[in-house]
């Protein structure tokens, strides 16, 4: 008898990034999500290899600190991943909005299963932002990155800062020019702009 060779499982690589938006309308892009302010998110899936990948799932998502007396909050839901040609991708948008206790540095990781588990394997990376570059994941079947959240602390007092900027401009500029003499020079500029305007228009529909 001859013995049945084991064959490996096919690899496929796909990139994976954690995506938010803070609540709201317009502005929705954020540099970091803010300590107990609710924001959108989700993870951002991308074939990177040469063939097509298979349907999969993400499941376990947690997001954790570090260290002595790590918290962890884990996430319920889970999500099917679709084929994707290589260069394909698509956002998968958590269906509630987070809102975390935790800030500072943090560490967000999940399982991403394809659905043949026995022949086929999800090879992941993440995607550095600060430095352009994709960095393998340790583990199969997994994901995991850096995250950070912004203290709710931090987040006042850079709005505080920012409101003390704004209004020390406008004490130096009402003591230099007089906020009445900017506000009119203001209000003729953008008159004049509107009146520019209405010319183009004008000479465009004659």
């Amino acid at each position: 008898m001859t013995e049945e060779k084991h064959q490996e499982p096919i690899e496929y690589k796909l990139l994976i990034e954690f995506v938010y938006q803070k609540k709201g309308r317009f502005f929705k892009k954020m540099r970091y999500p803010v300590q107990n302010k609710p924001f959108k998110f989700g993870l951002r899936v991308k074939n990177i290899d040469e063939k097509s990948s298979p349907n999969g799932k993400i499941n376990n998502l947690s997001i954790s600190t570090s260290g002595f007396g790590a918290i962890k909050e884990n996430r319920d839901e889970k999500f099917v991943i679709p084929e994707l040609n290589p260069g394909q991708e698509i956002i998968l948008w958590w269906p509630d909005e987070l809102t975390t206790i935790l800030k500072g540095g943090l560490w967000v990781d999940c399982s991403v299963e394809p659905k043949n588990i026995k022949s086929e394997t999800f090879i992941t990376f993440q995607y550095d932002p600060n430095c352009s570059k994709e960095y393998r994941y340790k583990d199969k079947n997994a994901w995991g990155n850096g995250l950070f959240i912004r203290g709710e602390l931090e987040q006042q007092q850079a709005k505080t800062n920012f409101l003390m900027l704004l209004l020390t401009a406008f004490v130096f500029f009402d003591g230099v020019w007089g906020l009445d003499i900017i506000f009119k020079t203001m209000f003729s500029w953008s008159g004049w702009l509107l009146s520019q305007i209405g010319i183009i228009f004008s000479k465009l529909g004659s």
